[in-house]
């Protein structure tokens, strides 16, 4: 398994929660998988980049998982905030991601 594999990006979020510590493990081996999906997302999107919500509508994953991915990306300097935001379907802001490598 990969370096970042049970690391559990969000876990100063959740602060040890017991079910969301059992989530972590539980995705543990797809991690790699979905943050390659992801990656490729973002590069296929070029110049534009994409905003996590983006992510979440195109791949069909939960804004849990295509948050986590994206912050596990972000830390292994994959990707990186591109300094301009796009509107989410609430009206937010969204960060807008593009890829480093």
């Amino acid at each position: 398994m990969n370096q970042i594999g049970l690391f559990d990006i969000c876990r100063n979020r959740h602060r040890g929660n017991p079910e969301s510590e059992t989530a972590n493990i539980r995705i543990s081996r797809a991690k790699s998988g979905i943050r390659e999906r992801v990656l490729e997302y973002i590069r296929s999107e070029g110049i534009d980049g994409a905003t996590c919500s983006e992510i979440e509508e195109a791949l069909k994953l939960s804004h849990q998982t295509a948050s986590a991915r994206c912050a596990e990306l972000k830390k292994l300097k994959l990707v990186a905030a591109s300094g301009k935001h796009r509107a989410t379907s609430s009206g937010s802001k969204a960060a807008v991601l593009r890829v480093l490598k």
